[in-house]
């Protein structure tokens, strides 16, 4: 049996990998998502968080995202999401998430440089 990695974000938010961003992989619920860069040991990188479009799915957003290559680009090896199918709750993660992480492709949401831009440790391996 393959064990699948999670997040747990903030003590808060649950995260699952997914295993590609090819729709007959990803859930066709709304969510938040996050790109993320494998550090090593249970250290990862958010690159970049955010969440569905009222009405919108993890499946519909996700495999052709905009900040996708330029997640890549920088660094991003693997993608998790957050099943969620309370909008305004989804909304409110993500806004935590961004000012609490700071992830460097996320422009909205973010607060003054704290240093350790979107690191973050994770479990489930």
């Amino acid at each position: 049996m393959t064990s699948q990695t999670t997040l747990t974000v903030l003590g808060k938010y649950e995260y699952f990998e997914l295993p590609s961003i090819q729709s007959a992989d990803i859930k066709d619920e709304p969510g938040n998502y996050l790109f993320a860069k494998f550090l090593g040991g249970n250290n990862w990188q958010v690159i970049y968080a955010g969440s569905t479009p009222a009405g919108g799915t993890l499946r519909g957003r996700l495999p052709n995202h905009e900040q996708i290559e330029a997640a890549k680009r920088h660094g991003a090896t693997h993608v998790f999401a957050h099943i969620n199918h309370d909008h305004a709750a989804m909304v409110a993660e993500e806004k935590d998430v961004i000012e609490s992480l700071n992830p460097p492709l996320n422009v909205q949401h973010r607060t003054p440089q704290r240093g350790g831009a979107g690191l973050l440790s994770g479990t489930g391996f």
